[in-house]
């Protein structure tokens, strides 16, 4: 039996690519419908019940995100596509979720369904993609949720002036003068900010590079907004003030 596919992508270039690549492995694969109208796909997904949605992140009216929240049942795999949206794709590395990026290229494809249809055959439950949306929602909220001892908190990421590595854990300084405990290494820590506005100066700090007041070069020192000085390694330095001038 043939996994079906559903392609929802506003762009019918991209449509029209991830189309061609699936029918050359129509062996495996039947495309089962396919639209650029986000709103005409809810219907298709509901009418065709596909085992593989490709789903366009970027879409006039209502985005892919927004799509899968107005489902009442997600039965199936996804494959993002996106053009761009940073936050975004953070977001969906952290769930460990798929994504290719356009322009589509037909290895990205290949590759893409070829993980998924793995995940298909070991007939675990459906991915829970709840929690990708509540990620994205609080992402373009400009907070990030972290995990706690007790928990989780959710945090501004404007507030935020340095994340210190602690051991397996993570401090982070916020602007109001508390801190938290995060229960996650820097460098996973590292993964879920934006690399235009944070930056690893240090194998232990990460900085907002929104909170820098000063840099001494003669001590390698960044003067934050709290009068906190934070290394800068040398082999750092080219990055940070790359950064720097790109939001200066």
């Amino acid at each position: 039996m043939k996994t079906g596919v559903l392609i929802i992508d506003d762009e019918l270039n991209a449509l029209e690519t991830i189309e061609s690549i699936i029918e050359f492995n129509s062996s495996e694969f039947e495309i089962l419908a396919k639209t650029t109208n986000p709103y005409e796909a809810i219907g298709l997904i509901s009418h065709y019940k596909p085992d593989i949605v490709f789903l366009d992140i970027e879409m006039p009216g209502l985005s892919g995100f927004e799509l899968l929240n107005k489902l009442s049942e997600i039965s199936f795999e996804v494959i993002f596509t996106t053009a761009y949206e940073q936050y975004a794709i953070q977001a969906i590395k952290n769930n460990a979720l798929d994504y290719i990026l356009k322009p589509v290229s037909v290895s990205e494809v290949n590759h893409a369904l070829e993980k998924v249809s793995e995940k298909l055959a070991l007939k675990n439950k459906p991915t829970d993609y709840q929690r990708l949306i509540d990620d994205i929602n609080t992402a373009r909220e400009g907070k990030i949720r972290i995990t706690t001892q007790s928990g989780f908190d959710l945090i501004s990421l404007k507030n935020i002036i340095y994340l210190k590595a602690n051991g397996v854990y993570t401090n982070i300084k916020m602007s109001n003068g508390e801190e938290h405990l995060v229960t996650k290494p820097l460098q996973e820590m590292l993964e879920k900010l934006d690399d235009k506005r944070f930056c690893r100066t240090h194998r232990s700090f990460i900085v907002n590079l929104k909170q820098v007041l000063r840099y001494d070069s003669d001590k390698n020192n960044i003067i934050l907004s709290d009068a906190s000085a934070v290394p800068l390694a040398r082999r750092r330095k080219g990055k940070f003030l790359e950064l720097i001038e790109q939001i200066c």
